[in-house]
């Protein structure tokens, strides 16, 4: 709106000095006559203003070209009025002063253009700047988070190095103290089979952790295990969740709790914890999250493979051990009586005429057979015994322990137990005898197979006395 002001003005001061010079002109100086004035305004006034109108629409060639052909114009009246070439500047003066005037507006344009580009330029770089410094002072935290999640390989790893669960219990809750940091203690907590009580399974501390244990799950375990979803607290005290009067003296200011999922079931949970308040967040939440993911598959190998080496153990039919396991016990605990210099002893029990059953009931009812007096043994003998079907109907039980006296006194609680059960056998009631021989470390044999051989004999010399009897001299 100013240059186009501007160039007005210009516009008019050129007309006002064109009317001044006719005006004015001296007749000394050959005046212009009046004849040729109305002819000559409107000639200067024609191509004038088409000029004008030109240089505001800013084609200044156009305005120039114009402005030219005008004063060729006037030059032709000027031969008749010599006079007429005094106003020459007149035309061209509105065309300078015009031109001039659009190149000053064209430079601040330029000028306001390279302004704008520079502070343009100078926002990027401020910009790009605060990013380059976020970046800088981001370097060190996302340096940590990258060097966390790269030890989820070592996690693996070592999770998986071991099937026996008691070392991945140990091994999980120690990654979960060294690679999420921080914490006065990690804990891993497991579901009773069966029951809804956390009880620990393994933890780890750091040295200078001088609090009480955490020995089974409190509020907040039970939290997660109702929602089903991993917990993360950072300050306890402010935590509307929570009512820290049912703690039992446990100190705690923040913590992280993931369940343990196989499946659709919980099994348990990993949990770590701080006497300090704020220390954890969502990311170290994703992050232990993620290792409790890993705990979970590894202790379900391990739990696995330990039902798959106790099916490798157990009789299918009697659900007691098999001869091999047996051989492989009876040699640990004679080595370790050997060293302890303790009693072992050892039954050896036949089931009495059990061809007659197989021959007269069938091999069904047979089967029956075994699986009544396999439970009968298993059901009278005490924690520590172990009970094998040691091959066909013969039964054997180690006993660490015991002395020869005490095993004979067993043994006869057995056969008589045997004696005494009834067995239906197609809708036949029945009953069933055992033979036992029973001997004893170190009075039968210094060695394994010794005390063997030496069952062996006690056992077919009580078939041989008439059955239904305990030999052991």
């Amino acid at each position: 709106m100013k240059n186009r002001t501007g160039t007005l003005f210009l516009f008019a001061t050129g007309w006002f000095l064109t009317l001044c010079a006719l005006q004015l002109f001296s007749p000394a100086k050959g005046p212009l006559p009046e004849s040729s004035r109305p002819l000559f305004l409107a000639i200067s006034f024609f191509f004038c203003f088409p000029s004008l109108l030109a240089m505001l629409a800013g084609e200044v060639v156009l305005g120039w070209g114009v402005t030219v052909f005008s004063v060729l114009t006037l030059s032709f009246f000027s031969l008749k009025h010599l006079s007429l070439l005094l106003l020459w500047p007149a035309p061209l003066l509105i065309g300078v002063t015009s031109l001039s005037h659009v190149a000053v507006r064209a430079l601040r344009e330029k000028s306001k253009e390279s302004e704008i580009s520079l502070e343009r330029l100078e926002r990027e770089g401020n910009l790009l700047n605060a990013q380059a410094q976020e970046e800088t002072l981001q370097y060190p935290a996302l340096k940590r988070k990258l060097e966390r999640y790269a030890s989820l390989s070592q996690v693996t790893h070592l999770l998986s190095s071991s099937l026996v669960v008691k070392e991945v219990t140990q091994c999980a809750a120690q990654q979960a103290y060294e690679v999420i940091g921080k914490s006065a203690g990690s804990f891993l907590l497991v579901l009773e089979e069966g029951g809804e009580e956390l009880l620990l399974a393994s933890s780890f501390l750091a040295k200078d952790f001088s609090g009480p244990k955490l020995k089974k799950g409190d509020l907040f375990d039970q939290w997660v295990l109702k929602n089903r979803r991993p917990l993360l607290v950072r300050n306890s005290r402010e935590d509307f969740r929570f009512n820290l009067d049912q703690l039992e003296k446990r100190e705690v200011a923040s913590l992280m709790i993931t369940p343990l999922t196989t499946g659709q079931r919980i099994t348990g949970l990993l949990r770590v914890e701080s006497l300090e308040k704020d220390i954890y967040t969502s990311d170290d939440l994703r992050l232990l999250s993620i290792i409790g993911d890993l705990v979970a598959a590894s202790l379900e190998n391990a739990h696995l493979a330990q039902r798959t080496e106790e099916l490798a153990r157990v009789d299918e039919l009697t659900g007691l051990y098999v001869h091999r396991y047996f051989q492989e016990r009876l040699q640990e605990e004679f080595s370790r009586s050997q060293r302890n210099r303790a009693p072992l002893s050892l039954l050896m029990i036949d089931i009495d005429h059990f061809k007659t059953y197989n021959d007269r009931y069938g091999h069904i009812a047979g089967d029956l057979v075994l699986k009544q007096v396999a439970h009968l043994l298993k059901e009278k003998s005490k924690a520590g015994d172990l009970v094998c079907r040691y091959g066909g109907e013969e039964f054997s039980i180690i006993l660490p322990n015991r002395a020869k006296g005490e095993a004979l006194s067993l043994a006869e609680e057995l056969r008589f137990c045997v004696e005494k059960e009834a067995f239906t056998l197609r809708r036949e009631t029945t009953h069933v005898t055992i033979s036992i021989g029973v001997a004893s470390f170190p009075a039968d044999g210094l060695v394994k197979d010794e005390l063997l051989k030496r069952v062996d004999s006690f056992l077919y010399q009580a078939k041989r006395e008439g059955r239904n009897r305990v030999c052991g001299s």
